[in-house]
């Protein structure tokens, strides 16, 4: 009976209405439950846990992305949520369109949470919206106004600019996820940012400031390209990001060195020019030639790297062992020394 998300939904409405009968609770009185009361029932839109709160006045945002994601009007989703029991936003806005569940959501990724109706919207905010959805600062207002909101200032088209996507992209391409603005930007992103723009980590950090992100305090060092590498923990140049705060060690740097070709020396000088900590940094000779080979999924010497944070499998270190000609056991000993751990193998 439950089988299906709709039905899976409705199981957690009646045990809902049950939770207030056993707490003595007065429940709210509704109608019978219809097909897709359960989407705008859930506060992702998903047609599941976790729900909208009773006795709680619905976003507007919510609304806003509810008639979006289903494709009916707004007016009709406050009716039902009215009849469901619910407290609606009123007037609701009489039109809604693709793109304004992004614009509504703090985070640009249409989902809770949702900008403050009640507050007016920062300019930051409607630059933000802008680059995430393609639109003109001037379109973007025009929607919030649409849609019941109030913009702070009037914010020109000529406020955006070109690789604000970029910026705001947490892998640096210009699609979603966007940084979160309640987050400090990390130092790592910065770098990768300038890098990958071809701007000075200043212009990139003074560009992120009037988008309204906070900053790291610190220095900001000059980037070459090949710094956002060196800066990411997968050597792929996105997130995670090396902190700042900790000390490099030192199988990033043989594994740095090995995947950009570089000396260990040169990977170590190129950190420490950024700002990094390398208390125990390899020398030249520590880095293998077939090291690249380990390193690589696909036994390539290409990316995709294998993951620091996942155990090696023993498949992996099996055909390494007939790539290099080592034997099990000196495959799996290398790759500690570069930061893995290993599944159990046998030396052979």
């Amino acid at each position: 009976m439950f089988g299906s998300v709709e039905g899976r939904a409705r199981k957690g409405w009646l045990s809902r209405l049950k939770w207030w009968a056993d707490g003595g609770r007065r429940a709210p009185q509704v109608a019978a439950v219809r097909p897709g009361d359960t989407v705008m029932l859930s506060q992702y839109l998903n047609g599941d846990s976790p729900w909208l709160e009773t006795g709680k006045p619905v976003d507007l945002g919510h609304l806003v992305a509810a008639a979006a994601a289903m494709c009916r009007p707004a007016r009709e989703i406050a009716d039902r949520l009215t009849a469901l029991g619910y407290e609606v936003p009123e007037p609701p806005p009489q039109d809604v369109q693709g793109g304004d569940e992004l614009m509504v959501s703090l985070s640009l990724d249409g989902w809770p949470r949702w900008l403050p109706s009640a507050e007016l919207v920062p300019a930051d905010h409607v630059l933000r919206a802008a680059a995430a959805t393609g639109r003109t600062p001037g379109e973007v207002m025009a929607r919030f106004a649409a849609l019941g909101y109030r913009i702070t200032d009037a914010v020109p088209d000529s406020a955006a600019g070109p690789a604000d996507n970029a910026l705001l992209s947490e892998y640096l391409d210009g699609e979603w996820p966007w940084l979160e603005t309640d987050e400090p930007v990390e130092f790592g992103h910065l770098v990768a940012a300038a890098a990958k723009t071809d701007r000075s980590a200043g212009e990139v950090a003074a560009r992120l400031a009037a988008l309204g992100f906070r900053l790291p305090e610190v220095a900001l060092p000059d980037v070459l390209p090949g710094d956002e590498l060196l800066v990411s923990r997968s050597l792929e140049g996105w997130p995670h990001w090396l902190a700042l705060t900790d000390p490099v060690p030192a199988d990033h740097v043989l594994r740095a060195a090995a995947i950009t070709g570089r000396t260990a020396s040169e990977v170590v000088g190129r950190l420490v020019a950024l700002g990094y900590q390398l208390p125990d940094a390899p020398t030249d000779s520590a880095v293998e030639a077939d090291d690249i080979v380990l390193l690589s999924q696909f036994l390539d010497s290409e990316s995709p790297w294998l993951e620091t944070d996942e155990s090696v499998p023993a498949d992996h270190i099996r055909k390494a062992a007939k790539a290099t000609g080592r034997r099990r056991g000196e495959v799996a000993a290398r790759l500690a020394v570069l930061g893995y751990r290993s599944s159990q193998v046998r030396c052979g």
